[in-house]
């Protein structure tokens, strides 16, 4: 313990405020040095305790910490997995439906073929006869339509109003032209898919009918079956959406895992910090049954790192000392200071009594010249 009398008061107020601000920074960086370095020594020394049951407990700690861990980053490892899964199943659906679509238009304009082949045979009379009177009063309204949109493209004038009423007529023939085409395509369409499910082709003696057959009958079974594996890709990536719609977006999910794992990983690094510490102090007390233990786990190659925790132990502790030695002497001066502000405040007031017992003296001398020149008069009366 230092004594006052040791203290030097040369150093100026502000000089030693500097010096105190410098030696606090030091032994924060000595103390910061100290923590790093037992976390350190710490972990290392984890990797030798298991399987100890005397310091079991650490061991349990540091395991659940670990496997906290583990586990979250193994739910981020799948997380990560269904959204790159999610990525390729997107992906694989555009291309399906694009294939599906492209195949669909083939199936349809083979089926439409078909039709048109078929619509004459006296094979599949009974099939057909129900579209024939549809599809010759279609054929003959797009005769006609054609016909009439053909001369009204002929027909030239200068009058305006004229003009645009052959645009506007021109519209209509067209919009209803193309109505009728495609009302006839499709009759044409389903009478060859009726052919395709009815298996024309073992009925048909036209080789021509009989391969448009096949070829619709492969066309639909294959878009059958990518419509069925675009059913299944669509249920697997409806399935991993509803995952992520029912716990959060992935990068929600995976974010508050990996806020989780540094807080996870600060607690590791607070348990390393500890044992390191123990360790560090035991060593120094090896004849305690703890210190018993950390010693038969400690070896020659610990020496370097214990005697340096302990020399910045030291420092800090020196640094510490300086710190409460300048931070007295500033006291000290405080103290002073207050004392010599209240001596010269007793002063002052004894200068006021001084002051104020000399007024007393002179009206108590101008009484006593009252009441001898009361007497004087009451003689003469």
């Amino acid at each position: 313990m230092f004594k006052i009398s040791q203290i030097s008061y040369a150093i100026p107020m502000d000089e030693r405020k500097k010096t105190i601000a410098d030696l606090e920074a030091k032994k924060q960086d000595a103390q910061l040095s100290i923590t790093l370095i037992q976390e350190d020594f710490g972990e290392a020394l984890f990797s030798r305790i298991q399987g100890r049951e005397e310091l079991s407990g650490n061991g349990e700690e540091y395991l659940a910490l670990q496997k906290e861990i583990a586990d979250s980053e193994g739910f981020i490892a799948l997380i990560e997995a269904d959204n790159l899964r999610l990525k390729e199943l997107e992906d694989e659906i555009r291309a399906r439906e694009q294939e599906n679509a492209a195949i669909g238009r083939d199936a349809s304009d083979a089926c439409i073929r078909l039709g048109k082949l078929s619509l004459n045979d006296p094979e599949f009379e009974a099939l057909s006869d129900p579209y024939k009177q549809q599809i010759d009063a279609l054929i003959s309204k797009i005769g006609d339509q054609e016909e009439k949109l053909s001369t009204l493209e002929e027909k030239t004038g200068t009058n305006v109003f004229a003009t645009l009423g052959r645009g506007a007529q021109g519209m209509v023939f067209r919009t209803l032209l193309s109505k009728n085409q495609q009302s006839l395509e499709k009759l044409y369409q389903t009478l060859g898919e009726k052919l395709v499910r009815s298996d024309g082709e073992s009925l048909a003696s036209n080789r021509e009918i009989a391969d448009a057959i096949r070829d619709a009958a492969a066309l639909r079974e294959k878009v059958a079956a990518v419509a069925g594996e675009l059913a299944e890709l669509k249920g697997e990536r409806r399935k991993i959406s509803d995952t992520f719609g029912a716990e959060g977006g992935p990068v929600k999910r995976i974010q508050g895992l990996e806020k989780h794992i540094a807080h996870v990983r600060g607690d590791l690094k607070q348990v390393y910090r500890q044992f390191g510490e123990a360790a560090s102090f035991q060593a120094e007390a090896p004849e305690t049954e703890l210190g018993k233990c950390f010693a038969s786990i400690l070896t020659d190659d610990d020496k370097p790192v214990l005697e340096k925790i302990a020399l910045l132990r030291s420092t800090a502790a020196s640094y510490a000392w300086q710190i409460e030695k300048l931070k007295a002497a500033i006291a000290i001066d405080d103290e002073k200071a207050v004392v010599e502000k209240l001596k010269k405040a007793i002063e002052d007031y004894r200068e006021r009594i001084k002051t104020a017992e000399s007024a007393i003296t002179e009206l108590e001398d101008r009484i006593a010249d009252s009441e001898k020149h009361i007497k004087e008069l009451e003689s003469r009366l």
